[in-house]
């Protein structure tokens, strides 16, 4: 078994509290307008959020924790792609801060445990979740009412 983190820090023009909606607290919602040719559908039932793609896999993830004041959260991922066959378990911490130009940054502290020992640089991961954040504001810039 080996544990490894990663660190993503991304920068927006948006603000901290829009990115946190769309990316967070509205992701079901927002999520498959962001990927149309990915995502399905996203539900939550309590803390449990299933993301169902076109291809018909499916993403399981418990949401430990959202704090919409802060702009925090925790996700541990249970279930797809992102937990493969060598992982058995994956974390990731989001904080959305205020940046000086009015934006905002978002760090991400992610946590993987493997059950063979395996090492990665999670470059996946760390592309993913930039991805993510450059559609979300992409379409934040695009539709400046959709977080109002």
């Amino acid at each position: 078994m080996a544990i490894t983190n990663f660190n993503v820090e991304y920068q927006s023009s948006v603000s901290p509290e829009k990115m946190f909606k769309v990316l967070i607290a509205d992701a079901p919602r927002h999520h498959p307008k962001l990927l149309p040719q990915i995502i399905k559908s996203i539900e939550q039932n309590g803390s449990i959020i299933t993301t169902t793609y076109t291809d018909g896999s499916q993403l399981k993830v418990k949401a430990d924790s959202i704090d919409p004041q802060n702009l925090t959260c925790k996700h541990t991922f249970l279930h797809g792609e992102m937990i493969k066959n060598d992982r058995e378990f994956l974390s990731t911490e989001y904080k959305f801060e205020p940046a000086s130009n009015g934006g905002s940054i978002i760090k991400v502290k992610g946590e993987c445990r493997t059950k063979n020992g395996s090492i990665s640089d999670h470059a996946e991961e760390k592309e993913g979740i930039n991805t993510l954040c450059k559609l979300a504001e992409e379409y934040l810039v695009a539709n400046p009412t959709a977080c109002a």
